[in-house]
């Protein structure tokens, strides 16, 4: 089960897993997993990947109710956040979850760690579907790292480019809505946003963008203002990004 509410990592890992020979069940909240997890004890999942950051009910409280039923004690429950600080992950174990895995995910090390926890036969191997590809992208050489993008991913050139052409819809969508929550003064609905956008730039190699999305997650945090300089950084980086077009030789 995976238990994701950003569409993109969403659909990267559910490629990802799929490619690998593995049957996916997705919730969009944890409210959701727990729903799906109790309801499925006949037939009880393997695995249980859990995002922390999520609308409706985060991934830590769903994880304690999965664990108060006594059934689910050593269902395998992973987390997956762009929460990388050490705190953090013992912040997930405290809450009764084996492992914790940093965004943007590595493919392979996520093939590795459910191999290891599901004690299933996991392909691993992740070899690119285009011999040595050269990759590119007009516009924003520098403010994109494509090639660690297309590491993580698996080497995969395919979906590598369905998740960059998916980002240019969604990344302006998420900027607007963000930027709507901040004129209201909705500092709830905007860190749920700037995490959102924050993950998705990091999924794609969106280095800058995901820093200056940081910035403006820790500001939120520590009810401090978004600065008209973070907004405008953002906005710029946006703006670019769209016009963007991936190449590949």
């Amino acid at each position: 089960l995976l238990a994701e509410d950003n569409e993109i990592n969403r659909q990267f890992s559910i490629e990802l897993l799929s490619n690998a020979g593995m049957h996916v069940d997705f919730a969009v909240d944890g409210k959701e997993a727990v729903e799906r997890v109790l309801g499925n004890q006949s037939k009880p999942y393997d695995i249980v990947l859990m995002d922390i950051q999520m609308p409706n009910m985060d991934g830590y409280e769903a994880t304690r109710i999965i664990r108060a039923n006594p059934d689910l004690q050593k269902l395998p429950i992973i987390a997956m956040t762009a929460h990388a600080l050490a705190e953090e992950r013992q912040k997930s174990l405290d809450a009764g979850m084996d492992e914790h895995l940093s965004k943007p995910i590595e493919a392979k090390l996520l093939l590795e760690t459910l191999a290891r926890f599901s004690g299933r036969c996991v392909k691993i191997e992740t070899a690119a579907d285009m011999n040595d590809p050269e990759l590119g992208v007009s516009e924003t050489p520098h403010e994109i790292d494509i090639r660690a993008a297309f590491g993580r991913l698996g080497e995969n050139v395919s979906l590598y480019r369905e998740l960059f052409d998916q980002s240019q819809k969604s990344i302006p969508h998420q900027w607007r809505a963000f930027t709507e929550a901040i004129e209201r003064d909705d500092r709830k609905q905007a860190k749920h946003i700037i995490h959102q956008l924050k993950s998705t730039a990091g999924t794609i190699g969106l280095v800058s963008l995901q820093k200056w999305a940081q910035q403006a997650e820790c500001a939120l945090n520590d009810r401090l203002p978004v600065t008209p300089s973070m907004i405008a950084q953002m906005k710029a980086l946006i703006t670019r990004f769209t016009k963007a077009r991936l190449e590949v030789g």
